[in-house]
């Protein structure tokens, strides 16, 4: 990653690039405390819900 052009994310998530691409709106709160998988695979899953949702209620401007 450290090797990428200037400009390019140095990330490769999936739900944080649909979410900066629909200008960064702020996405439900995720739990705090001790890391969980299962816990962590749900929050992706609203996560994604409601990026979803937000893109069918928004005009987004695609350039």
């Amino acid at each position: 990653m450290i090797d990428l052009p200037t400009g390019l994310p140095m990330y490769t998530n999936d739900i944080k690039q649909w979410c900066d691409y629909l200008g960064n709106p702020r996405l439900p709160e995720q739990g705090k405390g001790e890391h969980n998988s299962l816990l962590d695979a749900l929050w992706n899953k609203q996560a994604w819900e409601f990026l979803r949702k937000f893109e069918e209620n928004c005009v987004v401007e695609r350039g």
